[in-house]
């Protein structure tokens, strides 16, 4: 069986646990180290605090968003990890601080909030 470790007769289904890493997501993991970087997903089991992970499956990749990480991803603001809120006029929750607009003017980049 594809994704799983099952000892004793092959494919019989009996006493069987997934195998991480193998890029096949399946019973209880939450993610696999092959789809994900591995700072991303821990031991197939969890994800990196800040990062939200949705979709994945047997022979599907997980898509995530991981706030912290210095990347704007889908659904973030803005994201200038490990930088201050107080400089960057970026939160920790990747959203704008209060007066600052992060709407991106096209010759400033991606990563850049004004004080509005």
């Amino acid at each position: 069986m594809t994704g799983w470790n099952c000892p004793g007769a092959e494919n019989d289904g009996v006493n069987c646990s997934p195998i991480c890493g193998d890029n096949h997501r399946v019973g209880s993991e939450l993610c696999e180290l092959g789809d994900l970087s591995s700072s991303i997903c821990i031991s197939c089991s969890g994800f990196k605090a800040g990062c939200i992970c949705t979709g994945g499956g047997i022979s599907t990749l997980s898509t995530c968003n991981c706030c912290g990480n210095g990347l704007e991803d889908n659904g973030e603001v803005c994201d200038f990890a490990p930088l201050s809120p107080s400089i960057t006029g970026c939160n920790l929750d990747c959203t704008a601080v209060s007066g600052y607009d992060c709407s991106h003017p096209s010759n400033q980049g991606t990563n850049y909030c004004v004080l509005t």
